[in-house]
């Protein structure tokens, strides 16, 4: 998808086409993300500034052990007041939960193709507090269809 957008940016945009050339290939999305982290990440970063989001993130880290990765276990075995002490809301805390919950139970499919911004990757968007459209869509490695 990214080598089609660069072939498309390079035949339309001579400056482009020169930068693409000069510099390689897009970078942004090397190697795979792991789903679950982005979600994660969504949710914590969700109404805040760049800065807080970071902050809060490597505080959750750190409180569950994490390092550079999410794992469901790392919010399964943390208490809900540790993470709020890293600066989560009690919904963020729960979310977070949550999400670790279905992944963990087997029914959260990521890789479900998505057919527009509006249609959320199952289990439907209402059924996981705090993953609406827009963080699955970021987190599911499957682009958006028409």
């Amino acid at each position: 998808m990214i080598n089609d957008a660069e072939r498309h940016l390079a035949k339309t945009d001579k400056h482009l086409a020169l930068l693409i050339r000069q510099h390689g290939p897009c970078t942004l999305i090397a190697g795979k993300r792991d789903p679950f982290h982005v979600l994660c990440c969504s949710i914590i970063g969700q109404q805040l500034s760049i800065k807080a989001a970071d902050t809060i993130q490597a505080r959750v880290a750190t409180q569950t052990g994490a390092g550079k990765k999410f794992v469901p276990s790392h919010f399964l075995e943390t208490e809900h007041e540790d993470l709020r002490g890293c600066g989560l809301s009690t919904a963020k805390a729960r979310w977070q939960r949550a999400i670790a919950e279905h992944v963990e139970s087997g029914p959260f499919p990521f890789k479900r193709p998505i057919r527009n911004s509006h249609d959320a990757a199952v289990p439907a968007p209402h059924s996981l507090p705090g993953a609406g459209a827009g963080a699955l869509l970021g987190c599911s490695g499957v682009p958006a269809r028409p």
